[in-house]
């Protein structure tokens, strides 16, 4: 009887520590969290089988990571902040995550067709600063959101820059269209 007890009891702690343990619930799906930090980043990264280029090349809580096809991406936290409770060196927390996809932009990328893609995709935002062409999603966490809605906003930002690419730089038969297509820089407009 009392190895049946001492069984059980041995069998209740350790389900126990299994539950505590942050792996078991940071890794599923279904988590809502809302905030990020460094690890939160790189296992979604890893949980979709990408794999990481770059950590904290972009602030404290960022990286560079690459999708199975080869595009590069970034993941950047925003209105990030120590936690309220947290060591003087512990690493911040963001609020708030970027997502980008950028190319190096040059004389086809335009602000009309910077307007007409931001139109055709409103999931997510085109811009364009200097030599460079990004492509964003913005989530905010405040009031939560679960790591599949991460997700799947990652996904839709990685399904998309390809159109925009497409809107950017157009194959011979339609570029010969839009041939006509006022060429303007960022630093012309003042911007």
């Amino acid at each position: 009887m009392a190895r049946l007890f001492f069984a059980s009891l041995i069998l209740v702690y350790a389900a126990a520590a299994v539950a505590e343990t942050p792996q078991a619930s940071a890794y599923s799906d279904q988590t809502v969290i809302n905030r990020v930090a460094q690890a939160d980043l790189e296992m979604i990264v890893t949980s979709i089988k990408h794999t990481i280029e770059a950590r904290q090349t972009l602030g404290e809580v960022s990286l560079i990571a690459r999708t199975q096809d080869g595009l590069l991406y970034l993941l950047i936290g925003t209105a990030c902040e120590p936690e309220p409770d947290a060591q003087a060196d512990a690493e911040p927390v963001c609020y708030g995550l970027n997502m980008q996809v950028r190319y190096g932009a040059d004389e086809y990328v335009t602000l009309k067709k910077i307007n007409a893609a931001n139109l055709a995709h409103v999931a997510v935002t085109v811009w364009r600063v200097d030599d460079t062409l990004g492509i964003s999603r913005f989530v905010i966490l405040d009031g939560g959101q679960t790591i599949a809605n991460i997700k799947e906003n990652l996904f839709n930002l990685l399904g998309i820059a390809p159109y925009v690419v497409d809107v950017m730089w157009p194959s011979e038969a339609v570029s010969s269209e839009l041939a006509e297509d006022e060429v303007i820089t960022l630093t012309e407009t003042g911007e």
